[in-house]
């Protein structure tokens, strides 16, 4: 099992915060200017009406604050239990796609799911 601790020390040449801001919109405000690294699936989650309660013009202006404050994101492929899924298989909206740099699956890629290591897979 990975500590938080330890995940933070792989990024020992640049600053790293742990917060519990409940959206990437919040955490964008929190720190403008930042790149959050995140897996696939949580950048679609990004783009989850549930998550701007049902409005599509809260998700829009969420959009529009990602590109003000210079939020990047930087976009690691996830095994589904089908397939490998990469920032190219997601539909993601016009002012969202430039801001995301994928990793590519040559360097980088993990099947194992936080969700199986929580449960202790």
């Amino acid at each position: 099992y990975l500590t938080i601790a330890e995940r933070v020390m792989q990024f020992d040449t640049h600053p790293v915060w742990l917060t519990n801001l409940p959206t990437y919109a919040e955490k964008a405000r929190r720190f403008p200017g930042s790149t959050f690294a995140l897996g696939v699936d949580t950048l679609s989650r990004v783009t989850d009406l549930r998550f701007y309660k049902e409005r599509q013009s809260l998700l829009e202006a969420a959009m529009d604050a990602f590109v003000d404050l210079d939020t990047r994101f930087v976009v690691f492929g996830r095994f589904d239990g089908r397939r490998f899924v990469t920032l190219d298989d997601l539909a993601l909206p016009n002012q969202l796609r430039p801001l995301c740099t994928a990793v590519p699956e040559s360097t980088y890629r993990n099947d194992t799911s936080s969700t199986a290591i929580r449960e202790g897979a």
